[in-house]
């Protein structure tokens, strides 16, 4: 028997709607903001469902049996945007307008670290777990490469590195999972190699909703991060890989 109210929980719901405000600060709540919110809650969701998995690995050894249920609360947030993300897409509207008051941008940017500040912080987690040195690499000379190659071919630089921020935190995630499998046999190769797939997600989607709110607001740097294309890889490369580390003796 099915129970929906497994599917309700407050304060991810709470943070979800919250971070829809946030941005919409950034755009003076405009009809412009749900343009903003449609592109943006769903990179922010998987910042947040990061957040849950790197407690959720801290916690892992302390409660083996309900890692599963655990793991199930941690993807809500994504849950929620994915809804929220339909809801709110404005037909006819596929970009939004620059807003000149950089005030509000940086309002916005400075609310939205500190909610997810408040999120993370029952969780006593310090700031060095979310920085790992050669997550931090793989993005800075990923960013230098893609900006090269954009100067050569004629594109706007800053415009090429924001629409690629995402591709480089997938593909960061999936050489991270493809280590954990190389590692599998080996414990101690585990938790680096994760580390460095989810972090690289991490910094890469930081990366763009920093730029999006703060630099390119306007509708130059339109992308369209759904369910589809950074949602569903990113839910299923997770899963499988906590699957991986259970299945495995």
């Amino acid at each position: 028997m099915y129970d929906v109210f497994l599917l309700i929980e407050g304060v991810s719901a709470f943070t979800v709607l919250a971070a829809a405000v946030c941005l919409g600060v950034s755009q003076r709540f405009s009809k412009s903001s749900l343009v903003l919110i449609a592109e943006l809650i769903i990179p922010i969701a998987v910042i947040i469902v990061t957040f849950g998995l790197i407690n959720l690995l801290h916690n892992m050894s302390s409660d083996p049996e309900g890692i599963f249920a655990a793991l199930s609360l941690v993807f809500l947030p994504l849950l929620y945007a994915i809804a929220l993300n339909a809801l709110v897409r404005v037909p006819g509207q596929d970009h939004i307008q620059a807003s000149p008051d950089w005030r509000f941008r940086a309002l916005s940017f400075a609310l939205l670290i500190t909610l997810l500040g408040f999120y993370a912080s029952p969780s006593n987690l310090g700031l060095d777990s979310f920085i790992h040195q050669d997550s931090v690499g793989f993005v800075a000379l990923s960013i230098m490469l893609v900006g090269v190659l954009a100067h050569f071919s004629g594109k706007p630089r800053l415009v090429s590195v924001y629409k690629a921020l995402t591709p480089i935190g997938l593909l960061g995630l999936s050489g991270g999972v493809l280590m954990v499998f190389a590692n599998l046999l080996t414990p101690t190769g585990i938790g680096p190699s994760l580390a460095f797939g989810m972090l690289s997600l991490f910094l890469a989607l930081w990366l763009k909703v920093l730029l999006r709110i703060l630099v390119l607001n306007g509708p130059e740097a339109n992308t369209d991060d759904s369910w589809l294309t950074l949602g569903l890889p990113f839910a299923t490369i997770t899963v499988i890989v906590f699957f991986a580390l259970f299945i495995v003796p």
